[in-house]
């Protein structure tokens, strides 16, 4: 379980850094604290969490493909930024399924 929790913590630092690189500074302190949810015993918790980590998901996917498109059109390469952002992309949603575990039911009801 420990590890679980480690997994999904380590996708929300990564989100955070993300968002305060962009100077999204109110967005990126709700995505910091809302790891937070692990201490609620709710199943509705960890749907919150699983569902920001999609919606995460999708910027990495957005910010993938117009940083991408910059590069290709100023001749810069871009194969390395795309292996490291497809891997954050997939552990993202490897993170967000994390959540989906049946592991969590008896504590999260």
């Amino acid at each position: 379980m420990v590890w679980r929790i480690i997994v999904v913590v380590l996708s929300y630092i990564l989100f955070w850094a993300h968002l305060s690189r962009h100077h999204l500074d109110p967005w990126s302190y709700l995505v910091l604290f809302i790891p937070l949810l692990f201490l609620v015993k709710h199943r509705w918790a960890l749907r919150v969490m699983e569902y920001v980590l999609y919606l995460a998901t999708v910027s990495w996917i957005y910010t993938t493909v117009q940083i991408a498109m910059e590069r290709v059109h100023s001749g810069e390469p871009y194969i390395r930024f795309l292996i490291i952002m497809i891997a954050v992309i997939i552990y993202t949603v490897f993170s967000a399924l994390v959540l989906r575990s049946r592991v969590w039911e008896p504590r999260y009801k």
